[in-house]
């Protein structure tokens, strides 16, 4: 191997446990970063909550069945019932009061017909000790905790009257699994994103060991994978900082903020999945087919069957027209063939019209097998139509949709059917679609 190649080949090495490192410790670092502000946040929303409390009113509950009609806690019914409404990550808004050695509920924010609803007078058997110390001491805390209900993140604020004597304690009970989900998620980004950075670095070690006109072609490749790439991470980041320098967040814009990063994620596999393909390549030629006997129309099927949420999210129609008693039985590769038919699928329902239509079918004749995929998209410029086999190439109008791409689908599409003796072409007429055709022999 040349000295320069080596040299590379150490840098990287390096550069790739170093990046490793560093995403490690800033994983741990957001981790516990993100705990202590959550932590911070439930106890200013516990203080608050413990704000709104009367400790006059508090006095008149006798903290038993004797409660249900005293107004005093009708009242504080309302108001827990009103802190649950507008607080939806909240499982439980709650007050106790300390009697003899048992910490008892006051009222809790359910409903009396709720399996989880606490009548006034119920002992907290599993109150823990830094709860019954906040009856002798008073102020507030958080603490992680289990009981009869579930595993929680709570926090608790004592209330006091006038002379400073606690008269009771309120709580906020939030699920302790979720926090940790949240936690978990956020300090996965930073390996995420050195995990597709390493995969660059990778690429750039390969490219390392061609020649130069293969470096050039690889190069140009880098710059297209690495704009896809950059533009969903981005995405990811915004995402991430918009929900954890969001205080107030709820419970459902946690969900929906956790559903966008992973749809975005979804984009960088796809572009990750073509770097794997395009590393199986080598000059045009695919390596190491292992054919056997299968039935290409189901294969086609089949291929589609991962891309039909995508389908449907489009609103496409997607019809199959195959020749009916027809033995469409050949000799394929068929993990490498499944892979051409995902690929020519997939392109046909990205560029797609909404809620426009896409046909798949295929005939048999004497010594070939011929299948297509129509779609009613944008078509392709005729003097593009040769080139997006060619590898690293989308042509202009695609370029301008935000649909994402590398240009890799249909140059593996075609190395893969001409190395089983086949041809791949395709039709199309801008502004109104494109129909990929692929033949194979029978043998």
């Amino acid at each position: 191997m040349p000295k320069l190649a080596v040299n590379m080949y150490r840098l990287i090495l390096v550069s790739a446990g170093l990046l490793i490192a560093i995403a490690v410790l800033a994983s741990i670092f957001i981790y516990y970063q993100l705990y202590d502000t959550q932590r911070e946040d439930l106890l200013a929303r516990v203080k608050t909550f413990q704000a709104t409390l009367s400790p006059d009113e508090l006095i008149l509950l006798d903290g038993a069945d004797t409660d249900l009609g005293n107004r005093a806690y009708i009242e504080l019914k309302d108001k827990l019932f009103k802190l649950k409404a507008y607080n939806p990550d909240v499982r439980f808004f709650y007050v106790m009061r300390i009697v003899g050695n048992s910490v008892i509920f006051l009222a809790d924010s359910e409903p009396p017909d709720s399996r989880d609803y606490s009548p006034p007078g119920q002992v907290y058997t599993e109150a823990s000790p830094s709860i019954v110390s906040l009856f002798q001491t008073g102020g507030s805390k958080v603490e992680v905790g289990q009981d009869r209900w579930g595993k929680w993140f709570s926090g608790y604020s004592a209330v006091l009257d006038n002379d400073g004597s606690v008269v009771a304690v309120a709580g906020i009970d939030i699920s302790a699994n979720h926090h940790m989900f949240i936690r978990l998620a956020f300090a996965s980004i930073p390996l995420l994103v050195v995990l597709l950075i390493n995969m660059l670095l990778y690429f750039l070690l390969r490219m390392s060991k061609k020649n130069e006109e293969y470096i050039n072609l690889k190069s140009e490749y880098i710059s297209i994978a690495a704009h896809d790439l950059r533009t969903p991470l981005t995405g990811i980041k915004w995402l991430a900082q918009s929900l954890q320098n969001e205080s107030k967040a709820t419970l459902e814009l946690y969900i929906k903020g956790m559903q966008d990063i992973s749809k975005t994620a979804d984009h960088v596999l796809g572009s990750v999945n073509d770097l794997l393909n395009a590393s199986a390549l080598e000059k045009g030629k695919v390596r190491a087919l292992m054919p056997q006997p299968v039935k290409v129309d189901e294969v086609l099927k089949l291929s589609y069957t991962p891309l039909e949420s995508a389908a449907k999210e489009k609103g496409l129609t997607v019809t199959f027209e195959f020749s009916q008693n027809a033995d469409f039985t050949i000799s394929v590769d068929p993990d490498k063939m499944r892979r051409v038919f995902t690929n020519v699928i997939s392109n046909a329902i990205k560029y797609a019209k909404d809620h426009g239509q896409v046909k798949i079918g295929g005939e048999v004749k004497s010594n070939t097998v011929k299948l297509w995929v129509q779609d009613n998209g944008i078509g392709i410029p005729p003097e593009d139509t040769t080139k997006v086999f060619s590898g690293y190439y989308r042509s202009e109008n695609a370029k301008q949709r935000t649909t994402d791409g590398t240009g890799l689908g249909l140059y593996y599409a075609k190395s893969v059917v001409e190395s089983h003796g086949g041809e791949i072409f395709l039709e199309s007429k801008l502004g109104e679609g494109t129909t990929v055709f692929i033949v194979l022999k029978r043998h």
